[in-house]
């Protein structure tokens, strides 16, 4: 049994990173839905079938012990409907709107996200029952998705701050001490975001809650340890190159598309 992850692209693979080193010796199998990149700019109705279809084949194939939704904006659309569907543990990744009401000094928080996140009633939920006394700012950065998938994973950091630019003089005249990353994608851009924001803003991520929560709902962890546990796994659903090489520096096997194993997924 294995734990899986679902994205439309590479936004989840620093919450497996994160996993791994709380679940030692536990194999971890990532889909990143390519066919359908970006979840961001999908409907709810689009998210619910095309995350169902993939959740049907991990479990057909893998048997999961829990699946984590590593989208914000699937999160926030279709995790209601697979956890009626079906009996697997879902973790989603929610906006960390109660960690950052927790440290912010000012009481005013940015949310960085997907226009469909920014929008979304979950979130005015979220900011409602965790910072009811803040002021949220939200800002969304659609393009810095399509950057981290198109080419974000291995431009210098001169090319990540260029990207950044735009946002960042954005985020600057909104007096925040507090941002949240609302997106799984814009995590391989925190450095670049720590170094142009300044020391005076703390950006937060679900990155750990997430880990804390698969390991509260994996039962007995895995035992295999060295040459005895099994080979992480990537699939995608669309053709591309870029994920052999994403595969090999994340340390993944590359298995492939799903349209190509024949049990189904977006795009086939």
């Amino acid at each position: 049994m294995s734990i899986a992850f679902i994205d439309s692209g590479v936004g989840g693979l620093p919450y497996v990173l994160t996993a791994r080193t709380y679940l030692s010796g536990e194999q971890f199998i990532y889909v990143a839905d390519n066919a359908s990149f970006p979840y961001g700019d999908r409907t709810p109705e689009f998210l619910i079938d095309t995350v169902s279809r993939i959740t049907e084949h991990l479990i057909s194939r893998h048997n999961p012990r829990v699946i984590v939704i590593a989208c914000n904006t699937a999160s926030v659309f279709a995790l209601p409907a697979l956890r009626e569907r079906f009996d697997v543990p879902f973790v989603g990744t929610v906006p960390a709107i109660k960690p950052a009401a927790a440290v912010t000094r000012s009481g005013r928080i940015g949310i960085l996200a997907t226009s469909r996140t920014v929008g979304a009633a979950y979130l005015d939920q979220l900011v409602d029952v965790h910072a009811t006394e803040c002021v949220i700012e939200r800002l969304a950065g659609s393009d810095l998705v399509d950057f981290v998938e198109s080419e974000g994973l291995f431009a210098s950091d001169q090319e990540k701050r260029a990207a950044l630019r735009g946002t960042v003089e954005r985020l600057s005249t909104q007096a925040i001490d507090t941002l949240v990353l609302g997106c799984t994608h814009f995590i391989f851009l925190k450095e670049q975001l720590e170094a142009m924001l300044g020391p005076e803003i703390t950006i937060v991520d679900s990155r750990d809650g997430v880990a804390r929560r698969i390991v509260a709902l994996a039962a007995q962890p895995a035992q295999s340890t060295g040459s005895d546990a099994p080979e992480d796994q990537l699939w995608t659903t669309g053709e591309t190159d870029q994920y052999e090489a994403i595969s090999r520096h994340y340390g993944f096997r590359y298995m492939g598309s799903l349209s190509g194993d024949g049990n189904g997924g977006a795009g086939v």
